[in-house]
């Protein structure tokens, strides 16, 4: 393992031209993004060809932007890989590309319009000719047309793994056999496993010694016993970074003036971990909540802390996404089939920049929560809504939406971990 340079996160969240990009007019979008990305592009190819002497590796595992460049290199020094991507990344008609904010449109036909005509863009106002300045920057030529063709015919050909649960979003029929969704990639310390003799779902092996936050243990112990609804909201390394300070803060505050407005009691959970103390002093907590409010900071695993949860709110990373489903899971004790179901899901999207509305249209279709809402979006009023439906709104509707979290979280646990498909793919 060996680190590429900065990230595409800091680089954003914290360079003049990565905050531009919030303010860049649509037309120039293009060519800011080749701004942010043509220092990073250099770095990780001067870290990747160091790296191949270093380590002299026998495989390379090529992760989102590296596969756009690093095909070419790792070709001329021998060494075969794979590609993995977070998100869906080959063109189909079962949904459109996770760039365009939606899942799917009416009409299979368009989804693949969608991705044909974005490929075309993309290589042709930022890909080529983000690859053609690098390579001047350099001091080499750029690569020849018949190069490109070549490199794009070799993605086809590539084994590419996304790790999605294919539970989530099943591997489209139309997609080449090199291209598979390979399932969430889980720490084997950190799995649940589905145990069929007892049919009972177990605890990963990280919480057998695990000690929680004595502050917030008795916050949900009080929560719980008196049968108040506990709700999470947390948007994860969004906050301070591509959510800078005053946006985190208007959210946090529509969240919390929102909840607070219901007449019935709710118990929220606020990850404020990566705002600064002076932040978190200028958070407005509604006098009716400020004790039915916990600002927690720092590590609480998910395992730990979701099936505590009636309600998740979260940006819509895919990581947060899978791990709100997978770990949400508790069983009903009421039901005597065994049965599962999970906290509502609902995602209030951090960026546009990103997939993250994408999931958050996917969770809604998928029926596991409310319509989601993009974070710049947001008021109290929305909050209220989407809260009230969650927690106290129709009882069907409410039940449908929990089954469906159990239901399709067992499904993604029974199914085979990213990582071991992985690994019986590369063998």
């Amino acid at each position: 393992m060996f680190e590429l340079g900065v990230s595409v996160v800091d680089a954003i969240a914290h360079s003049e031209e990565g905050k531009a990009l919030k303010t860049v007019p649509r037309l120039q979008i293009f060519k800011q993004l080749r701004t942010v990305f043509k220092p990073l592009m250099i770095a990780w190819q001067l870290a990747l060809k160091n790296a191949l002497g270093t380590y002299k590796p026998d495989l390379a595992i090529l992760a989102t932007f590296p596969a756009f460049f690093g095909p070419y290199i790792l070709k001329n020094a021998n060494v075969p890989y794979i590609v993995v991507h977070t998100v869906p990344a080959w063109p189909t008609r079962d949904f459109l590309p996770p760039n365009l904010g939606s899942f799917t449109s009416p009409l299979g036909l368009l989804n693949l319009c969608a991705w044909m005509l974005g490929n075309v863009v993309n290589d042709s106002y930022m890909l080529s000719p983000l690859d053609d300045e690098v390579r001047i920057a350099e001091g080499l030529p750029p690569h020849t047309s018949g190069e490109k063709k070549e490199m794009k015919e070799s993605r086809a050909k590539t084994l590419t793994l996304h790790i999605v649960s294919p539970a989530l979003v099943p591997t489209p029929a139309d997609w080449p056999p090199s291209q598979q969704m390979a399932g969430q990639c889980i720490l084997q310390k950190d799995r649940r496993i589905w145990d069929e003799e007892t049919q009972t779902l177990l605890a990963p092996s990280t919480l057998v010694n695990y000690r929680p936050d004595p502050l917030l243990e008795a916050f949900i112990a009080k929560a719980t016993s008196s049968e108040t609804p506990v709700l999470y909201f947390g948007f994860g390394s969004m906050l301070g970074t591509l959510v800078d300070s005053k946006q985190s803060l208007k959210v946090i505050d529509a969240v919390l003036a929102g909840t607070a407005a219901h007449e019935r009691p709710v118990a929220m959970i606020v990850h404020v971990t990566g705002l600064s103390s002076q932040d978190t002093d200028a958070i407005q907590t509604p006098d009716s909540l400020k004790e039915r409010v916990h600002f927690h900071r720092g590590f609480v695993p998910h395992s730990w802390l979701f099936p505590r949860c009636d309600m998740i709110i979260h940006h819509g990373g895919i990581g947060t996404t899978q791990a709100a489903i997978l770990y949400g899971l508790r069983r009903d004790e009421k039901a005597g089939d065994n049965q599962y179901y999970g906290p509502v899901q609902w995602i209030v999207a951090a960026t546009t920049l990103s997939d993250q509305p994408y999931w958050g249209d996917c969770i809604s279709r998928r029926k596991l929560g409310p319509a989601s809402i993009l974070s710049d979006k947001l008021t109290s009023a929305h909050v209220l809504a989407a809260v009230g439906q969650a927690l106290f709104g129709d009882i069907r509707q409410r039940q449908l939406w929990k089954q469906n979290v159990g239901d399709l979280g067992l499904r993604m646990w029974k199914g085979k971990d990213g990582s071991d498909f992985a690994a019986e793919e590369i063998d």
